[in-house]
């Protein structure tokens, strides 16, 4: 059974049609990116999956279960960071754990969280004695934290410097081989897409227009960045895109 199904959804925002007849299959611990031109419908797609957002028309389901608004398996790490300024690290980290989580766990399980996302001995530090490359970590790990079975993403490394970006790019490798829960990553990146994903869907206004597998083991590192195999890949996105 898919992790994510979406079945002809559609998307109207009054008289426009940000999605229309779109079907989608996420496996069961497989990281999909979805790439492709501003206002395409990246995100709404991701927001429908969410629950943030009701289709027009079609389907959604996640484990075979209908999405009708949003679930604790399903969790969003957002562009932007949506930290809350008067709580530190951990603070924010257990945000959404109280009240779901015996108060003796929550600030073990956020600190392990924390140090997951290589934030050890920055838990009493607030957002602004954080880099962007930071609060996006403790953004992360706020998710993590919660333990969801789908991992939803939307542009989350868009606001950090290049460096940075691929520090966190192969951060979220290694939580994602150790943990593999199913992520689905949307981006404006080639670059990022190729070296996440399992497998690039590309996006044209509307719907998808193709998906494409990148066929690399895990891990992987600078070498596949600069690897053949990535600049066809890159090539044959940038087609797609045009």
């Amino acid at each position: 059974m898919a992790a994510i199904e979406l079945r002809a959804v559609s998307k109207r925002f009054g008289d426009v049609i940000a999605l229309t007849d779109t079907s989608l299959s996420v496996a069961d611990g497989e990281f999909v990116s979805i790439l492709g031109p501003s206002g395409c419908g990246k995100s709404t797609l991701l927001f429908i999956v969410a629950g943030l957002e009701q289709a027009s028309g079609g389907e959604v389901s996640c484990d075979g279960v209908p999405v009708t608004g949003p679930g604790r398996e399903r969790n969003v790490v957002f562009q932007e960071y949506a930290l809350f300024p008067w709580r530190d690290v951990v603070g924010n980290v257990t945000i959404g754990l109280e009240g779901h989580v015996a108060a003796g766990e929550v600030e073990q399980r956020a600190r392990h969280f924390v140090s997951m996302v290589g934030l050890a001995g920055f838990e009493h530090h607030y957002p602004h004695q954080l880099s962007g490359g930071m609060k996006q970590r403790t953004a992360l790990a706020r998710a993590l934290a919660m333990e969801p079975k789908v991992l939803l993403m939307d542009e989350p490394f868009a606001a950090v410097d290049a460096q940075t970006r691929e520090s966190l790019q192969e951060e979220l490798l290694r939580i994602w081989s150790a943990n593999r829960m199913t992520v689905l990553f949307v981006t404006h990146s080639i670059e990022e897409a190729i070296y996440l994903s399992e497998r690039v869907v590309v996006m044209k206004p509307g719907g998808v227009k193709k998906t494409v597998s990148v066929e690399e083991t895990y891990p992987r590192g600078y070498a596949f960045r600069t690897s053949e195999v990535a600049s066809s890949l890159r090539i044959e996105l940038h087609e797609l895109l045009r």
